[in-house]
Protein backbone atom coordinates (compact mmCIF):
# COMPACT_ATOMS: atom_id res chain seq x y z
CA UNK A 1 0.00 0.00 0.00
CA UNK A 2 1.30 3.42 -0.94
CA UNK A 3 1.97 6.03 1.83
CA UNK A 4 -0.46 8.57 0.23
CA UNK A 5 -3.36 6.13 0.46
CA UNK A 6 -2.51 5.40 4.12
CA UNK A 7 -2.67 9.10 5.09
CA UNK A 8 -5.98 9.57 3.19
CA UNK A 9 -7.55 6.66 5.08
CA UNK A 10 -6.34 8.12 8.40
CA UNK A 11 -8.03 11.45 7.66
CA UNK A 12 -11.24 9.73 6.58
CA UNK A 13 -11.41 7.81 9.87
CA UNK A 14 -10.54 10.82 12.06
CA UNK A 15 -13.06 13.27 10.59
CA UNK A 16 -16.16 11.42 11.84
CA UNK A 17 -14.64 11.01 15.25
CA UNK A 18 -13.95 14.73 15.70
CA UNK A 19 -17.22 15.85 14.05
CA UNK A 20 -19.71 13.51 15.70
CA UNK A 21 -18.00 12.85 18.97
CA UNK A 22 -20.17 15.35 20.78
CA UNK A 23 -23.52 14.79 18.94
CA UNK A 24 -26.36 13.84 21.24
CA UNK A 25 -29.80 12.45 20.78
CA UNK A 26 -31.20 15.43 22.79
CA UNK A 27 -30.09 17.88 20.03
CA UNK A 28 -31.52 18.10 16.52
CA UNK A 29 -29.79 16.46 13.60
CA UNK A 30 -26.81 18.50 12.38
CA UNK A 31 -26.07 19.90 15.88
CA UNK A 32 -24.04 18.84 18.87
CA UNK A 33 -24.34 19.13 22.64
CA UNK A 34 -22.29 22.04 23.94
CA UNK A 35 -22.34 25.07 26.33
CA UNK A 36 -23.38 28.65 25.87
CA UNK A 37 -21.55 31.74 27.16
CA UNK A 38 -23.11 31.31 30.59
CA UNK A 39 -22.06 27.71 30.88
CA UNK A 40 -25.54 26.28 30.30
CA UNK A 41 -26.19 23.22 28.22
CA UNK A 42 -27.20 24.03 24.66
CA UNK A 43 -27.29 22.65 21.16
CA UNK A 44 -24.94 24.20 18.59
CA UNK A 45 -24.89 23.90 14.81
CA UNK A 46 -22.03 21.73 13.63
CA UNK A 47 -21.18 23.95 10.65
CA UNK A 48 -21.77 27.46 12.03
CA UNK A 49 -21.35 26.68 15.74
CA UNK A 50 -24.43 28.90 16.50
CA UNK A 51 -26.70 28.17 19.47
CA UNK A 52 -29.84 26.48 18.38
CA UNK A 53 -31.63 25.90 21.73
CA UNK A 54 -30.89 25.64 25.45
CA UNK A 55 -31.29 22.45 27.39
CA UNK A 56 -32.62 22.23 30.98
CA UNK A 57 -30.62 20.23 33.56
CA UNK A 58 -32.21 16.85 34.08
CA UNK A 59 -33.69 16.00 37.51
CA UNK A 60 -31.51 13.61 39.40
CA UNK A 61 -33.06 10.24 39.97
CA UNK A 62 -32.17 7.40 42.22
CA UNK A 63 -29.81 4.93 40.91
CA UNK A 64 -32.32 2.16 41.34
CA UNK A 65 -35.07 3.88 39.34
CA UNK A 66 -32.93 5.35 36.55
CA UNK A 67 -32.93 3.69 33.18
CA UNK A 68 -30.56 5.09 30.62
CA UNK A 69 -31.72 5.15 27.03
CA UNK A 70 -29.48 4.07 24.21
CA UNK A 71 -29.08 7.68 23.09
CA UNK A 72 -27.89 8.76 26.53
CA UNK A 73 -25.36 5.92 26.73
CA UNK A 74 -23.58 7.01 23.54
CA UNK A 75 -23.65 10.72 24.34
CA UNK A 76 -20.24 12.29 24.76
CA UNK A 77 -19.63 15.36 26.79
CA UNK A 78 -17.02 18.05 26.34
CA UNK A 79 -14.74 16.24 28.79
CA UNK A 80 -14.32 13.31 26.37
CA UNK A 81 -12.72 15.44 23.60
CA UNK A 82 -9.02 15.08 24.76
CA UNK A 83 -9.43 11.34 25.07
CA UNK A 84 -10.76 11.13 21.53
CA UNK A 85 -7.88 13.26 20.23
CA UNK A 86 -5.39 11.10 22.11
CA UNK A 87 -6.87 7.96 20.59
CA UNK A 88 -6.69 9.61 17.17
CA UNK A 89 -3.05 10.52 17.66
CA UNK A 90 -2.30 6.97 18.77
CA UNK A 91 -4.04 5.61 15.72
CA UNK A 92 -2.12 8.08 13.51
CA UNK A 93 1.15 7.06 15.19
CA UNK A 94 0.42 3.37 14.76
CA UNK A 95 -0.56 3.85 11.14
CA UNK A 96 2.48 6.12 10.55
CA UNK A 97 4.87 3.60 12.09
CA UNK A 98 3.26 0.84 10.07
CA UNK A 99 3.50 2.92 6.91
CA UNK A 100 7.17 3.72 7.55
CA UNK A 101 7.85 0.05 8.17
CA UNK A 102 6.03 -0.81 4.97
CA UNK A 103 8.01 1.87 3.10
CA UNK A 104 11.26 0.63 4.61
CA UNK A 105 10.36 -2.92 3.73
CA UNK A 106 9.51 -1.86 0.18
CA UNK A 107 12.83 -0.01 -0.07
CA UNK A 108 14.67 -3.06 1.20
CA UNK A 109 12.84 -5.24 -1.27
CA UNK A 110 13.69 -2.83 -4.08
CA UNK A 111 17.32 -2.72 -2.96
CA UNK A 112 17.45 -6.50 -2.81
CA UNK A 113 15.85 -6.65 -6.23
CA UNK A 114 18.43 -4.23 -7.62
CA UNK A 115 21.22 -6.24 -6.00
CA UNK A 116 19.81 -9.42 -7.49
CA UNK A 117 19.64 -7.72 -10.89
CA UNK A 118 23.26 -6.53 -10.51
CA UNK A 119 24.36 -10.02 -9.45
CA UNK A 120 22.48 -11.53 -12.36
CA UNK A 121 24.09 -9.11 -14.81
CA UNK A 122 27.51 -9.76 -13.26
CA UNK A 123 26.92 -13.49 -13.48
CA UNK A 124 25.91 -13.14 -17.12
CA UNK A 125 29.02 -11.02 -17.78
CA UNK A 126 31.30 -13.58 -16.13
CA UNK A 127 29.57 -16.37 -17.98
CA UNK A 128 30.11 -14.53 -21.25
CA UNK A 129 33.78 -13.95 -20.40
CA UNK A 130 34.15 -17.63 -19.46
CA UNK A 131 32.58 -18.71 -22.76
CA UNK A 132 34.89 -16.37 -24.67
CA UNK A 133 37.91 -17.76 -22.80
CA UNK A 134 36.79 -21.30 -23.51
CA UNK A 135 36.41 -20.47 -27.20
CA UNK A 136 39.83 -18.81 -27.21
CA UNK A 137 41.37 -21.78 -25.42
CA UNK A 138 39.76 -24.18 -27.87
CA UNK A 139 41.12 -22.11 -30.75
CA UNK A 140 44.59 -22.03 -29.21
CA UNK A 141 44.47 -25.77 -28.55
CA UNK A 142 43.39 -26.34 -32.14
CA UNK A 143 46.19 -24.14 -33.49
CA UNK A 144 48.69 -25.79 -31.11
CA UNK A 145 47.61 -29.23 -32.27
CA UNK A 146 48.00 -28.15 -35.89
CA UNK A 147 51.50 -26.81 -35.15
CA UNK A 148 52.39 -30.01 -33.28
CA UNK A 149 51.23 -32.20 -36.16
CA UNK A 150 53.07 -29.97 -38.59
CA UNK A 151 56.29 -30.21 -36.55
CA UNK A 152 55.90 -33.99 -36.32
CA UNK A 153 55.52 -34.13 -40.09
CA UNK A 154 58.58 -31.90 -40.60
CA UNK A 155 60.64 -34.03 -38.19
CA UNK A 156 59.42 -37.16 -39.90
CA UNK A 157 60.46 -35.86 -43.33
CA UNK A 158 63.78 -34.66 -41.88
CA UNK A 159 64.41 -38.07 -40.28
CA UNK A 160 63.58 -39.84 -43.54
CA UNK A 161 65.90 -37.49 -45.39
CA UNK A 162 68.71 -38.04 -42.87
CA UNK A 163 68.22 -41.79 -43.03
CA UNK A 164 68.30 -41.63 -46.82
CA UNK A 165 71.50 -39.57 -46.76
CA UNK A 166 73.06 -41.92 -44.23
CA UNK A 167 72.15 -44.90 -46.33
CA UNK A 168 73.57 -43.22 -49.42
CA UNK A 169 76.74 -42.33 -47.50
CA UNK A 170 77.07 -45.87 -46.20
CA UNK A 171 76.57 -47.22 -49.69
CA UNK A 172 79.19 -44.82 -51.00
CA UNK A 173 81.63 -45.72 -48.23
CA UNK A 174 80.97 -49.39 -48.81
CA UNK A 175 81.57 -48.94 -52.51
CA UNK A 176 84.79 -47.00 -51.91
CA UNK A 177 85.94 -49.57 -49.36
CA UNK A 178 85.28 -52.38 -51.83
CA UNK A 179 87.21 -50.51 -54.51
CA UNK A 180 89.98 -49.86 -52.03
CA UNK A 181 90.17 -53.52 -50.99
CA UNK A 182 90.15 -54.50 -54.65
CA UNK A 183 93.13 -52.25 -55.32
CA UNK A 184 95.03 -53.73 -52.40
CA UNK A 185 94.19 -57.22 -53.60
CA UNK A 186 95.45 -56.41 -57.07
CA UNK A 187 98.47 -54.60 -55.59
CA UNK A 188 97.51 -51.38 -57.36
CA UNK A 189 98.87 -48.00 -56.29
CA UNK A 190 96.40 -46.03 -54.12
CA UNK A 191 98.12 -42.68 -54.25
CA UNK A 192 96.83 -40.20 -56.85
CA UNK A 193 98.81 -36.95 -56.97
CA UNK A 194 96.18 -35.25 -59.14
CA UNK A 195 93.57 -35.53 -56.36
CA UNK A 196 95.68 -33.12 -54.29
CA UNK A 197 94.99 -30.32 -56.78
CA UNK A 198 91.28 -30.35 -55.86
CA UNK A 199 91.92 -29.82 -52.12
CA UNK A 200 90.21 -26.74 -50.61
CA UNK A 201 90.64 -26.40 -46.82
CA UNK A 202 90.22 -30.01 -45.58
CA UNK A 203 91.75 -33.37 -46.53
CA UNK A 204 92.51 -36.78 -44.98
CA UNK A 205 95.35 -39.19 -45.74
CA UNK A 206 95.21 -42.93 -45.04
CA UNK A 207 98.73 -44.36 -44.79
CA UNK A 208 99.38 -48.09 -45.39
CA UNK A 209 102.84 -49.05 -44.22
CA UNK A 210 105.18 -51.59 -45.72
CA UNK A 211 106.77 -52.65 -42.41
CA UNK A 212 110.10 -53.45 -44.07
CA UNK A 213 110.26 -50.05 -45.77
CA UNK A 214 109.10 -48.40 -42.58
CA UNK A 215 111.86 -49.95 -40.48
CA UNK A 216 114.45 -48.93 -43.08
CA UNK A 217 113.13 -45.37 -43.13
CA UNK A 218 113.31 -45.18 -39.35
CA UNK A 219 116.92 -46.37 -39.41
CA UNK A 220 118.08 -44.02 -42.16
CA UNK A 221 116.48 -40.81 -40.86
CA UNK A 222 119.17 -39.94 -38.33
CA UNK A 223 118.30 -36.25 -38.62
CA UNK A 224 114.84 -36.90 -37.30
CA UNK A 225 115.25 -39.94 -35.09
CA UNK A 226 118.38 -40.98 -33.27
CA UNK A 227 119.27 -44.64 -33.77
CA UNK A 228 119.54 -45.15 -30.05
CA UNK A 229 115.80 -44.51 -29.82
CA UNK A 230 115.23 -47.91 -31.46
CA UNK A 231 115.82 -49.38 -28.05
CA UNK A 232 112.87 -47.44 -26.64
CA UNK A 233 109.62 -49.30 -26.11
CA UNK A 234 107.57 -46.57 -27.85
CA UNK A 235 109.60 -46.84 -31.08
CA UNK A 236 109.27 -50.61 -31.10
CA UNK A 237 105.49 -50.23 -30.78
CA UNK A 238 105.43 -47.65 -33.62
CA UNK A 239 107.20 -50.05 -35.95
CA UNK A 240 104.31 -52.52 -35.51
CA UNK A 241 101.66 -50.00 -36.70
CA UNK A 242 100.43 -50.96 -40.18
CA UNK A 243 97.95 -48.11 -40.82
CA UNK A 244 97.31 -44.56 -39.69
CA UNK A 245 95.01 -41.72 -40.69
CA UNK A 246 95.88 -38.02 -40.76
CA UNK A 247 93.30 -35.23 -41.03
CA UNK A 248 94.27 -31.71 -42.17
CA UNK A 249 92.21 -28.51 -41.81
CA UNK A 250 93.38 -24.94 -42.39
CA UNK A 251 91.60 -21.79 -41.13
CA UNK A 252 91.96 -18.15 -42.20
CA UNK A 253 91.97 -15.38 -39.57
CA UNK A 254 91.35 -11.97 -41.19
CA UNK A 255 92.43 -9.81 -38.22
CA UNK A 256 92.51 -5.99 -38.46
CA UNK A 257 94.45 -3.47 -40.48
CA UNK A 258 98.25 -3.62 -40.18
CA UNK A 259 99.07 -1.42 -37.22
CA UNK A 260 101.84 -1.21 -34.59
CA UNK A 261 102.13 0.52 -31.23
CA UNK A 262 104.97 1.17 -28.75
CA UNK A 263 105.12 0.42 -25.05
CA UNK A 264 103.75 3.18 -22.81
CA UNK A 265 106.93 3.03 -20.71
CA UNK A 266 108.75 4.91 -23.47
CA UNK A 267 110.66 1.93 -24.80
CA UNK A 268 111.39 1.35 -28.46
CA UNK A 269 109.78 -2.11 -28.61
CA UNK A 270 106.92 -2.42 -31.09
CA UNK A 271 104.01 -4.84 -30.61
CA UNK A 272 100.67 -5.74 -32.19
CA UNK A 273 97.75 -3.89 -30.54
CA UNK A 274 94.96 -5.75 -32.37
CA UNK A 275 93.89 -9.25 -33.48
CA UNK A 276 96.55 -10.56 -35.82
CA UNK A 277 95.51 -12.13 -39.12
CA UNK A 278 97.03 -15.28 -40.57
CA UNK A 279 96.65 -19.04 -41.08
CA UNK A 280 95.88 -21.74 -38.54
CA UNK A 281 96.67 -25.32 -39.62
CA UNK A 282 95.23 -28.14 -37.47
CA UNK A 283 96.46 -31.75 -37.97
CA UNK A 284 95.13 -34.79 -36.13
CA UNK A 285 96.51 -38.39 -36.05
CA UNK A 286 94.26 -41.37 -35.39
CA UNK A 287 97.24 -43.16 -33.74
CA UNK A 288 100.17 -41.51 -31.97
CA UNK A 289 103.44 -41.87 -33.94
CA UNK A 290 106.37 -39.68 -32.97
CA UNK A 291 108.31 -40.39 -36.17
CA UNK A 292 105.33 -39.60 -38.39
CA UNK A 293 104.68 -36.40 -36.44
CA UNK A 294 108.34 -35.37 -36.77
CA UNK A 295 108.24 -35.87 -40.55
CA UNK A 296 105.07 -33.76 -40.73
CA UNK A 297 106.57 -30.84 -38.73
CA UNK A 298 109.68 -30.96 -40.98
CA UNK A 299 107.57 -30.38 -44.10
CA UNK A 300 105.52 -27.63 -42.42
CA UNK A 301 108.71 -25.72 -41.59
CA UNK A 302 110.10 -26.21 -45.09
CA UNK A 303 106.86 -24.96 -46.67
CA UNK A 304 106.30 -21.97 -44.36
CA UNK A 305 108.82 -19.52 -42.94
CA UNK A 306 108.37 -17.99 -39.45
CA UNK A 307 105.68 -20.51 -38.56
CA UNK A 308 104.88 -21.35 -34.92
CA UNK A 309 104.25 -25.03 -34.20
CA UNK A 310 102.68 -26.61 -31.13
CA UNK A 311 102.30 -30.37 -30.89
CA UNK A 312 100.68 -32.95 -28.62
CA UNK A 313 100.45 -36.73 -28.66
CA UNK A 314 97.68 -36.80 -31.26
CA UNK A 315 97.82 -33.39 -32.95
CA UNK A 316 99.85 -30.51 -34.42
CA UNK A 317 98.87 -26.81 -34.49
CA UNK A 318 100.75 -24.53 -36.88
CA UNK A 319 100.16 -20.75 -36.86
CA UNK A 320 101.49 -18.40 -39.54
CA UNK A 321 100.96 -14.65 -39.08
CA UNK A 322 99.91 -12.93 -42.30
CA UNK A 323 97.96 -9.68 -42.25
CA UNK A 324 96.83 -10.17 -45.85
CA UNK A 325 95.72 -13.82 -45.39
CA UNK A 326 93.08 -15.10 -47.81
CA UNK A 327 91.35 -18.41 -48.56
CA UNK A 328 92.99 -19.02 -51.93
CA UNK A 329 96.47 -18.76 -50.41
CA UNK A 330 95.40 -21.03 -47.53
CA UNK A 331 94.37 -23.74 -49.99
CA UNK A 332 97.73 -23.46 -51.79
CA UNK A 333 99.60 -23.75 -48.47
CA UNK A 334 97.69 -26.91 -47.58
CA UNK A 335 98.30 -28.45 -51.01
CA UNK A 336 102.03 -27.72 -50.80
CA UNK A 337 102.41 -29.33 -47.35
CA UNK A 338 100.33 -32.39 -48.23
CA UNK A 339 102.17 -33.00 -51.53
CA UNK A 340 105.67 -32.75 -50.05
CA UNK A 341 104.66 -34.97 -47.11
CA UNK A 342 103.14 -37.64 -49.40
CA UNK A 343 106.20 -37.68 -51.67
CA UNK A 344 108.36 -38.66 -48.71
CA UNK A 345 105.91 -41.06 -47.03
CA UNK A 346 105.55 -43.09 -50.24
CA UNK A 347 108.98 -44.46 -49.33
CA UNK A 348 107.29 -46.29 -46.44
CA UNK A 349 104.22 -47.66 -48.20
CA UNK A 350 101.10 -46.38 -49.97
CA UNK A 351 98.77 -43.37 -49.35
CA UNK A 352 95.10 -42.86 -50.13
CA UNK A 353 93.95 -39.21 -50.43
CA UNK A 354 90.39 -38.79 -49.09
CA UNK A 355 88.73 -35.45 -49.78
CA UNK A 356 86.15 -34.25 -47.23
Amino acid sequence: MKPEMIFVLVLIFLIPISSFAQESSSCPSGSYHGLDNMGNDTCRDIKTNKILSSLSNPTPESKTNSHSSPSEIITFGDDSTPLILLIGLVVIGVIGISSFKIIEKNNLNKQKQREEEVKLKEKERFEKIREEKLKQQEQEDKEGEEVRLKMIEIQKRKRIKEETLQNELKQKETKEELEFQEKIKNQETLYDSESIESIQDTVSLRIFYDLGKKSSKYWNETGILDRIHFKDKEIKEELKITQNKITFRIFVESGEKHKFAKLISGGNMEFWDHDVGGYNLQIHFSKPEEFLKAVMMKHIRHSLSKVQILDSEYSISAILVRQDADYADASNILKKIVKSFCDEMLEMGDILVEKQ
